[in-house]
């Protein structure tokens, strides 16, 4: 009789007390949440009672993953499990985060239906989502298809049985899969009967063509195929292992560069989608929104294949189309506040202070000032050009620059040694006109740096 195997009982036993220790934070959060109400009761309203539904649904969603054993296979319920765990904690994160600001800033801890509020809710809704797109879209269509590139097994889509966790860096389960990929190849060489060694080795050849470093092998394989090279069963494996090893090496670095440039991408989503956050929090919503549809609009282009089957991108198109929408939205944002300073330095005229109005700034302010046509128009134009907010920079740090070595003050203040002594004339009555024709060269240098719109060649009709 076969001793007993303990394997799927210890290795569930540990996935019960992994997913324990997962869903401990969610009851703490939880209990917190209810002594929260307890201390500052507000009754039964929108804020609370959506707060209260998430975080209630995220202790059930770790409950149901933590009751699940490890010894069935993971499936798409679990995936779409794990999405709305990310969802619920990225929301609660940035929600919760928002209120508690709003409740520094206005003094009291009671949770009401108001504008501020609201905002936080939504704010927190609409970066959980993009966050949940961004790793969906990774995983979908990026990292999945490229696994199956690199390992041969182009099997997509997968089965629901087969359908794996959703990693959010770890590139470990992928590189797992490529290892037991390169064993299941070698074994196959190893077990196939000797009668069935040309199927094999058909599989090697195709694996070796444009590989020069196999072009021994390959010749040597395919002269047995067609009866020019004898060769013995052992020797035919130790070829065909050889191909495996070498074609599947290489694959392996270049999808571990492939890993690790997708997760670099996705921590500068992560940083943009903060960034976001922290702006819309604030009521940049409206240039933010504009900008960020302008971005889609203008640099679609950019984002579309190339229809060139040949080039292996493993997906940074899907990621400059998920990223083009977020850096147009934080340009827009510091390209207005870019704009600000430079109407401080007294570089536009009177009539853009005027359309530019009062913008919300980093204040709480639960009305903000509406954005004028000029703001909205300025905020798509930093979403379509990325090198308007550079010029515009670079025009702000020259003229700080200049005025730090001339040792004025680039506000127009003035500085204490430029104080006329007596009997001598102030320097502003004899250089009015100077500073005034400095002023208006710095500024059509500004306008100049600029770039024009340009308009597609498909719609000069």
């Amino acid at each position: 009789m076969n001793p007993p195997n303990n394997t799927n009982d210890s290795s569930s036993s540990a996935s019960n007390r992994a997913g324990f220790l997962g869903s401990l934070p969610s009851i703490v959060l939880a209990a917190a949440f209810a002594l929260w109400l307890v201390r500052h009761p507000s009754g039964a309203n929108a804020v609370t009672l959506a707060l209260g539904s998430a975080i209630a649904l995220l202790v059930i969603t770790h409950l149901v993953l933590m009751s699940r054993t490890s010894g069935t296979a993971p499936g798409r319920g679990q995936v779409f499990a794990q999405l709305l765990l990310v969802w619920l904690w990225t929301f609660l994160a940035v929600a919760l985060g928002g209120l508690l600001m709003v409740a520094v800033h206005t003094g009291t801890g009671t949770l009401l239906v108001s504008t501020l509020n609201v905002r936080m809710l939504l704010v927190g809704a609409v970066v959980a989502g993009y966050v949940v797109l961004v790793l969906a879209v990774r995983y979908r269509w990026i990292l999945v298809p490229s696994m199956e590139l690199a390992t041969g097994a182009v099997t997509f889509p997968l089965a629901p049985e087969d359908y794996p966790t959703i990693s959010l860096l770890s590139d470990g389960y992928f590189l797992h899969q490529y290892l037991a990929e390169r064993a299941k190849w070698l074994d196959d060489i190893t077990s196939a009967p000797d009668a069935e060694l040309a199927f094999q080795t058909t599989r090697a050849i195709a694996a070796a063509n444009g590989n020069t470093s196999l072009d021994t092998a390959r010749k040597a394989l395919e002269g047995s195929l067609d009866g020019s090279v004898t060769l013995t069963p052992a020797r035919a494996r130790q070829l065909m292992q050889q191909v495996a090893l070498t074609t599947l090496g290489e694959e392996r670095r270049r999808f571990i560069f492939l890993m690790k440039f997708q997760n670099q991408l996705c921590v500068w989503a992560f940083i943009l989608l903060a960034a976001v956050a922290v702006f819309g929090a604030f009521g940049w919503a409206g240039p933010m929104g504009v900008a960020a549809v302008a971005a889609i609009i203008f640099r679609i282009r950019d984002a579309t294949p190339s229809g060139d089957p040949k080039v292996y991108d493993g997906g940074p198109r899907w990621m400059a189309l998920l990223l083009t929408p977020l850096v147009g939205a934080v340009s827009a944002v510091l390209g207005l506040l870019v704009i600000t300073a430079l109407t401080a330095l007294d570089l536009f005229s009177d009539t853009v202070k005027t359309a530019l109005g009062s913008l919300p700034g980093f204040t709480l302010d639960p009305q903000p000032p509406p954005f004028s046509g000029f703001v909205l128009g300025a905020a798509i134009a930093f979403g379509w050009s990325a090198k308007l907010l550079d010029n515009l920079l670079k025009k702000l740090t020259d003229t700080v620059e200049a005025a730090a070595a001339n040792g004025n003050d680039p506000t127009g203040g003035g500085n204490a040694d430029d104080d006329p002594q007596p009997g001598q004339d102030s320097p502003a009555e004899g250089d009015a006109d100077d500073h005034q024709g400095a002023k208006d060269a710095a500024q059509q240098s500004l306008e100049a740096s600029i770039p024009e719109p340009t308009v597609p060649e498909d719609h000069q009709q």
